[in-house]
């Protein structure tokens, strides 16, 4: 990814060090058994560099599994033994075959830290009733400024065309995913276009924040299953209908282009006529 992931991203965060007598280690992963790598033998894993990782690292991770030819990382990655072990090496600079080779209760254990690293909560603000306000877990400094929170409610304004800018902006980078939406590059894309940010803004978040990112973007009231062929078909058939040109309703936000649809949808399933509407109502 020459344009955007490749190159690193310039991101500091503010760290509180507690007292040394306080400092504790959540992600040491021990061992049941001394492992033995290279001559050398292991009685712990120590994944603390999981909090240096960012959604960058999670993008390229996928991008190289893909490559690869391991497919479950492109449906699923948080799910994939695969896409958690490259995590627990860059995090600790051991070679990835220590990882591949370790017994299958201590790979559960690295896989199981790592998918805890990844699928962090979101963090709530009770007294911030603003919806769609992504609040991050740390302040986040990227080009001199620092951030708490991002406003993520111009996602209800992209259109079918933006999702299609988006789509194309994975084929060109060479990014594969079953469902496009649940993939952090495509969802720093559209937090990018939504914001008015940089995409490497996005990209150099924390891995915690992934998840969150991921929910605040595909919240249901945007999401589309099917992505911009989807969309297409639905303005192609309201078009037909109304006598207007498709692209009137592709350039309609999403939330409109969505709500237009399932009131002309439902109207069509009272009447009892076969539609060609998709149905767009999600959980």
């Amino acid at each position: 990814m020459e344009k955007n992931v490749s190159t690193a991203v310039e991101q500091e965060v503010t760290e509180q060090t507690a007292p040394a007598a306080e400092q504790t280690n959540d992600k040491l992963v021990k061992l049941a058994k001394p492992y033995k790598f290279d001559d050398e033998e292991y009685s712990e894993i120590n994944l603390s560099g999981l909090d240096k990782l960012t959604i960058e690292d999670a993008v390229l991770t996928v991008k190289k599994l893909t490559g690869d030819g391991e497919l479950a990382a492109m449906v699923m990655p948080e799910t994939s033994t695969a896409y958690t072990d490259e995590l627990a090496a860059k995090a600790t600079d051991l070679p990835i075959e220590f990882f591949k080779l370790l017994p299958i209760g201590a790979s559960k254990k690295v896989r199981q830290m790592v998918q805890g690293a990844i699928t962090v909560p979101a963090q709530k603000d009770e007294s911030d009733t603003r919806p769609h306000i992504l609040h991050l877990h740390k302040p986040y400094l990227y080009k001199g400024e620092t951030h708490t929170e991002v406003d993520l409610s111009g996602v209800g304004s992209l259109t079918g065309m933006n999702i299609r800018q988006a789509e194309n902006r994975m084929e060109e980078e060479d990014i594969r995913a079953i469902e496009r939406t649940s993939n952090y590059y495509y969802c720093c894309l559209m937090a990018s276009m939504a914001t008015g940010k940089d995409v490497k803004f996005f990209l150099g978040l924390p891995l915690c924040e992934a998840m969150p990112l991921e929910n605040a973007v595909n919240d249901r009231i945007f999401r589309v299953k099917g992505g911009y062929k989807e969309i297409r078909k639905a303005a192609v058939g309201l078009a037909s209908v109304t006598h207007t040109g498709a692209d009137f309703y592709l350039n309609l936000p999403v939330r409109e282009m969505v709500e237009i649809n399932e009131e002309v949808a439902e109207e069509w399933r009272k009447s009892g006529t076969r539609t060609f509407y998709p149905d767009w109502r999600t959980s």
